[in-house]
């Protein structure tokens, strides 16, 4: 090569081959850096799911659960599941406790409760299951005194049946602080009035106990167990006559009060199925609220086509609107359903009555009274029915039998004294008028009836 001669780029074209193969190098390496870290980051994330995903789920025995509280349940598990909050455990035990699952509710609790333990409903629960798993359970007790303490009186509900719980040990003196917070809020509160008064009863304070029972009685007067200690109180006092009054009283009344409890309003929201519908359709009977009970039966019907008592309540909400003729053929399909359900017979027998079929009426009542024949109801319908008949005698029997069973029922002694009267008894008649008037004076019914006997000329009978 002559030294004038340019030399060749193979020097360069080896730089440029190398640079190439260096940056080619350095790609995968980052490339598979790339792929390291990124398998960190979902073993990262795999490893923190599988600590945050819950494993003590409680195992809930579905064979033969309605299908309504399955997906219910399954839906509150999912929750769980997906979201591990305390909320989502509480809802979870929240939605078993309400189906009659109480010791499985009892570990969601317990696990909504450590996750938040600010939280009152998770321990107030968790007492209540206890004493539905173990009355006796003192785990129960320091559950409620936790949910208490965290309520500091509002709602009152923990706090009083804490405080009731105590009472029910013999625990006077660990009860009275509770029960003095609830009435320090407000001092014509009727539980914890209540309350006080056992409490007082308890430790043979009488006048305390009388003052307070009769203040929560005069508040709330249709509470059973306010009653029967009234009627204890008045006995010991020697008013035998009052505590007879009360006694017999208090028979007609529920046994579980229905004080209000938000967080067991909270329980109940969460039933679902043939059971719940059942529930709320015979308290919307009851207090008459008939046409919500005819559009929640008629769905529960569809529902449950099977359900007796689901038709019976159809039939008796019909009734409740005026509507006897479908609250007829509702009564017919519950009686085909279940023929030894004497209230159902008994609806239905009302039902033929209020359409002015009183001897079809008398048939059904009678099937009634012989399943059960302690009823006063059933056999004061049959004696409306057979004074409509014209058969005094039979109906003079029938309403006899009713204040027989039942010494207080004003209509039975008025439906009595009518069947007298038709047989000529008018002394007899006032007898039972005067009766009566001295158990309700402000009837007008009554009154009247008894003025225009007392006016005419009373027979030897």
């Amino acid at each position: 090569m002559n030294a004038t001669e340019k030399p060749t780029n193979s020097t360069s074209g080896g730089q440029n081959m190398n640079s190439r193969e260096g940056t080619q190098t350095q790609s995968l390496f980052l490339a598979i850096g790339g792929v390291i870290v990124a398998l960190l980051i979902i073993s990262v994330v795999v490893y923190t799911w599988r600590q945050k995903s819950p494993t003590n789920i409680p195992n809930v025995p579905m064979k033969g659960v309605d299908p309504q509280v399955s997906k219910a349940i399954e839906s509150a598990e999912a929750n769980v599941r997906r979201y591990n909050t305390a909320t989502d455990w509480g809802t979870l035990g929240m939605t078993l406790y309400a189906h009659g699952f109480g010791k499985e509710a009892l570990t969601c609790f317990g696990q909504a409760e450590r996750i938040d333990s600010r939280e009152p409903r998770w321990p107030y629960y968790s007492g209540l299951c206890n004493f539905l798993q173990n009355s006796g359970s003192d785990a129960g007790l320091e559950d409620l005194k936790r949910a208490a303490t965290l309520t500091n009186g509002v709602p009152d509900a923990p706090g009083l049946f804490l405080a009731e719980t105590l009472l029910d040990r013999g625990k006077t003196q660990d009860a009275r602080p509770w029960i003095q917070q609830a009435l320090d809020r407000d001092p014509n509160n009727s539980r914890a009035l209540l309350d006080m008064g056992r409490l007082a009863f308890k430790e043979n304070k009488i006048p305390e106990a009388k003052d307070s029972l009769v203040k929560s009685y005069q508040n709330t007067p249709g509470v059973k167990a306010t009653q029967l200690l009234l009627s204890q109180l008045f006995l010991r006092q020697g008013d035998a006559k009052g505590a007879d009054m009360l006694a017999k009283q208090s028979a007609k009344l529920p046994d579980q009060p229905n004080w209000r409890d938000p967080f067991i309003e909270q329980l109940n929201q969460m039933q679902v199925g043939q059971t719940a519908q059942i529930q709320r359709g015979e308290i919307m009977v009851v207090s008459g609220q008939f046409s919500q009970a005819i559009a929640l039966m008629n769905q529960t019907t569809r529902d449950y086509p099977k359900s007796g008592r689901a038709w019976m309540l159809l039939g008796a909400a019909y009734d409740g609107v005026g509507n006897p003729t479908q609250g007829e053929k509702a009564l017919r399909k519950s009686v085909a359903l279940d023929s030894k359900s004497a209230e159902t017979l008994n609806h239905l027998g009302d039902s033929l009555a209020k359409q002015n079929k009183n001897k079809e009426a008398i048939q059904w009542f009678k099937k009634a009274i012989g399943l059960n024949p302690r009823s006063g109801e059933f056999h004061f319908n049959m004696g409306v029915c057979l004074l409509r008949l014209k058969n005094a005698t039979a109906a003079a029997k029938e309403f006899r039998t009713t204040v027989g069973i039942d010494p207080s029922s004003v209509r039975a002694r008025a439906g009595l004294a009518e069947a007298l009267v038709r047989q000529g008894q008018k002394k007899a008649a006032i007898e039972q008028l005067q009766a009566a008037s001295k158990i309700n004076p402000s009837d007008p019914v009554i009154r009247n009836s008894l003025q225009q006997l007392t006016q005419t000329k009373v027979g030897t009978h």
